[in-house]
């Protein structure tokens, strides 16, 4: 691992384009002909997850009533629905600054790659004028587990030649950001703090992103500016806390990637919670309401 970012990976639908709202008419589409009502928040609980995932969310507990190859084949339908809407889409449907925040990298020298767990990932790029711009793209033909696994990330960083810990990741779902932590990835969250507020940074749009902070982002927060010291037995948090500052530490097989909410009075030391699931998130705690199980403090 190098101390110099080397490279940005996009999650796509959300993050460089708003096809978001495409997915979930044609998923609402599919199942209201079957006789479904989808469920009200549909849109943002598809967000970077596989077509069959998304799939079930739609039908909710109607899953149940349909085969493997039944639901193969509802998702290859929701799938015509899809495509065919992708017809109109065009240069002009891509996210406001992300042709900048590109022309930026490239001419910087930074590799970037697209990770997206939709299988029609290189359609959207070519539509979106993007086909020669990133270096690879790794989509839904490119990996084994879907998010929060991080495989796709992983793949994507595989392809670049890079590793993990010299990458931010850009994304604008829960399960992405997961999946990116997991990986041992920087995590910039596109979107709303209260549902990405593990990522290390988190933004509202697209054109808030440049290249200097995604290289200031990198800088403060790569795996390798961080160590575990100290473990505790117990942790207590105050769930209701707003102002979180809080590690990730599900996955420590790798230097843990931790993350900072707002400015604290004692950047140099992050207090995280214990995770009895090594699968699951660690609750989030504000820094000074918690008694840690975990001590962390910057090893530079």
């Amino acid at each position: 691992m190098t101390d110099r970012l080397q490279a940005v990976i996009f999650d796509l639908d959300g993050v460089l384009c708003s096809t978001s709202r495409l997915h979930a008419d044609a998923w609402s589409r599919l199942v209201r002909e079957l006789g479904i009502e989808p469920p009200p928040d549909l849109e943002d609980a598809v967000r970077g997850i596989s077509r069959l995932a998304s799939l079930k969310l739609a039908l909710g507990h109607h899953a149940d009533h349909f085969s493997k190859r039944e639901l193969e084949e509802l998702a290859e339908k929701k799938n015509r629905y899809y495509l065919a809407a992708l017809d109109s889409l065009g240069p002009r449907d891509a996210s406001p600054g992300a042709k900048e925040l590109l022309d930026a990298l490239r001419a910087s020298k930074i590799k970037i790659a697209v990770a997206s767990a939709s299988k029609n990932a290189k359609q959207v790029i070519k539509a979106l004028g993007f086909s020669d711009i990133f270096d690879t793209v790794a989509d839904g033909h490119s990996y084994r587990f879907a998010k929060p696994h991080p495989d796709i990330f992983l793949t994507a960083a595989r392809m670049l030649g890079t590793d993990p810990g010299s990458c931010v990741v850009v994304e604008d779902a829960a399960a992405g950001i997961d999946a990116a932590l997991d990986g041992g990835f920087v995590a910039l969250g596109l979107g709303k703090k209260d549902m990405l507020y593990h990522a290390h940074a988190v933004v509202p749009r697209l054109d808030a992103v440049s290249l200097p902070m995604l290289t200031h982002l990198h800088d403060r927060f790569r795996p390798d500016r961080w160590s575990l010291v100290e473990n505790f037995s117990q942790s207590e948090s105050n769930p209701a806390v707003v102002d979180r500052f809080a590690a990730r530490n599900s996955c420590l097989t790798i230097p843990a990637v931790f993350h900072f909410g707002r400015e604290s009075k004692a950047p140099q030391v992050i207090r995280t919670l214990h995770s009895t699931a090594p699968s699951k998130a660690s609750l989030i705690s504000s820094s000074e309401s918690v008694i840690s199980d975990k001590q962390i403090e910057n090893i530079r």
